[in-house]
């Protein structure tokens, strides 16, 4: 009998066999987006949408080993879910520790948002406006 044979045979149905019990199940993850906050997150027909969601999702798919969901709803129930342990995350991320001690460390933004003022000249003009003082 070819017991060298018989080895890499048993040897190879050992480690097919250990690979399988070995391979856990993708860990299920719950990600909450804030459903009320366009054009960087927000609910469009019971899913979530926005450039916020653009980012996650394409961060998502490099990260093997999870299947997640993500669900929208309003930005003060998430944080109620985020400060009771009930839920696991929450985007976009803000960092206001004075009111929400409990977020430090892990309100990291995604990327930095400018906020502009656009303003037509014919709006302004002659109605005894003080720009930008009165804005």
């Amino acid at each position: 009998m070819d017991t060298g044979g018989s080895r890499i045979l048993l040897t190879v149905m050992a480690t097919a066999l250990l690979t399988g019990i070995a391979r856990a199940d993708d860990i299920a993850v719950t990600i909450y987006a804030d459903a009320g906050y366009p054009p960087y997150s927000y609910d469009q027909g019971g899913k979530a949408a926005g450039l916020y969601h653009e980012i996650v999702t394409a961060a998502l798919a490099r990260m093997h080993g999870y299947k997640v969901a993500i669900k929208p709803l309003p930005w003060k129930r998430g944080m109620a879910l985020l400060q009771s342990g009930a839920g696991f995350a929450l985007y976009p991320p803000y960092m206001n520790t004075r009111d929400e001690p409990w977020t430090w460390p892990y309100s990291r933004p995604l990327h930095e948002e400018h906020v502009v003022a656009v303003c037509r000249k014919s709006v302004l003009k002659g109605r005894g406006r003080q720009w930008p003082q009165d804005f």
